[in-house]
């Protein structure tokens, strides 16, 4: 009884650890969160990353299962058998049984396992590739989401002002319309503005909760709302994009989805030769050790020798199995040429509109200085007891500095998504760039 209770103790010992061990492997979000924090989510467990797990964990398990077609081969081997023995033989008895030990190992397939085991390759290089194109997807994802929430949060301050401005302007209406000054209507109108700013703040405080839920989702942690997120330092976004055709260029060799198929395209060539040579001979060392129930001199107790297996007649199977392993091959490559076309219109159209954001960039910062400006007038009137528009000129900055950060949001997210489509940062290339025009200089210098 003791030992079953001390059995008990230790396995419900293991059984917390183990737990403790998973809880703790989940960070917590931080508070404040930093995108570089967010970002960091994007390696974190996540259905996704699970996703691609299990498909690099099957296709091991394929390339072990063409391991162990050629590894030794232990098996024990029995015969039941009955003979009516000749009237010459020494024992009459009937029964012919055997029981042994036989033992093989394939010595030469000619070719066969190296293709097996380089079509088995390729397929988990394309699948681990997979797994990278989750991971940069996952990132997009989370910075957009995290801009999202940036923005959401915005956009509850230009309409937390507004309907503070609506409402101040409203109560005074309602002082007036007491001693008489304004009529009945004006205070309805503007009533009728406050409620429409207020329903629009309330709309907004929503959508600050429902993109915090978003962000939590996209990081892997659904229902753990941040309630503070910090703005990022925003890349050098002035920048002047490497021409198109040199991105094209990059993009053809390092483009990730398209390096994925091209390892598929090699796995799938692999087996085409693979299914050329699936009628080959197969050469074995085989070793028995057998007992027999009727012993006879001329039996062997231990046998040893190299078996060479030929297949003669196959029906065509081979000629089967090749015409189907071509074509996933030209499958691939159809697939692989319309992703290059794809490639090709996605670089440029995100070349272009970074081009367009940049001169809106522009607009943005010209609008913003502008509502600035103004705001300082209208306070300055305002000082003065003059009538003016100050909570009109307060909501228009904010509104202004919203879509100016907007903007600026919008330009890093076209960026990302032109960086994952070439496979290279913009800055990388550029850098490479400028490294080989200094070098061509040094050269000709010489």
């Amino acid at each position: 009884m003791s030992l079953l209770f001390k059995f008990l103790f230790w396995w419900l010992i293991g059984v917390s650890l183990v737990h403790a061990n998973e809880a703790n492997r989940l960070k917590p979000i931080p508070d404040p969160l930093t995108l570089n924090e967010a970002l960091s989510f994007s390696y974190e467990p996540h259905a996704l990353l699970v996703n691609a797990d299990l498909n690099i964990q099957k296709e091991k398990t394929l390339k072990r299962e063409v391991e162990v077609e050629t590894d030794l081969d232990i098996y024990l081997e029995g015969r039941l058998g009955y003979v009516q023995p000749s009237s010459l033989a020494e024992n009459q008895g009937n029964s012919d049984h055997r029981a042994g030990f036989v033992f093989s190992k394939t010595l030469y397939d000619f070719g066969r396992d190296d293709y097996a085991l380089r079509s088995a390759d390729f397929s988990i290089k394309a699948e681990e590739l997979n797994r990278r194109r989750v991971i940069l997807e996952r990132r997009l994802d989370i910075m957009t989401k995290f801009f999202d929430v940036i923005l959401a949060d915005m956009r509850f301050y230009r309409y937390n002002e507004e309907m503070a401005t609506e409402f101040v302007s409203l109560d005074k209406l309602r002082d007036q319309l007491e001693v008489g000054q304004v009529s009945d209507i004006q205070v309805m109108e503007k009533d009728v503005e406050y409620q429409r700013a207020r329903y629009l703040r309330i709309k907004s405080q929503n959508n600050q909760r429902l993109t915090r839920a978003k962000l939590a989702t996209a990081m892997g942690r659904s229902g753990e709302l941040v309630t503070t997120v910090s703005k990022p330092k925003l890349p050098q976004l002035k920048i002047k994009l490497p021409d198109v055709e040199i991105l094209n260029k990059i993009a053809f060799k390092k483009n990730i989805e398209l390096n994925i198929l091209m390892s598929k395209l090699d796995a799938a060539e692999a087996k085409v030769q693979l299914a050329k040579k699936s009628d080959s001979p197969v050469v074995s060392l085989e070793a028995a050790n057998f007992a027999y129930t009727r012993n006879i001199r001329s039996r062997d107790e231990y046998q040893l020798g190299i078996v060479i297996r030929v297949p003669i007649f196959s029906d065509n199977r081979t000629d089967v199995e090749t015409a189907k392993a071509l074509h996933s091959v030209h499958q691939i490559k159809a697939d692989i040429a319309l992703l290059k076309d794809k490639i090709e219109t996605s670089i440029l159209n995100l070349w272009l509109e970074f081009d367009a954001l940049q001169g809106k960039l522009q607009q943005m910062q010209t609008l913003t200085n502008y509502r600035e400006l103004y705001l300082d007038r209208s306070r300055a009137l305002y000082e003065l007891e003059v009538k003016t528009d100050l909570g009109d000129a307060m909501v228009k900055v904010s509104e202004a500095e919203r879509d100016f950060l907007k903007t600026q949001y919008d330009m890093v997210l076209v960026l990302t998504k032109l960086e994952m489509e070439v496979g290279q940062t913009v800055a990388d290339i550029i850098k490479a760039k400028e490294a080989a025009a200094g070098k061509n200089n040094g050269v000709s210098e010489q």
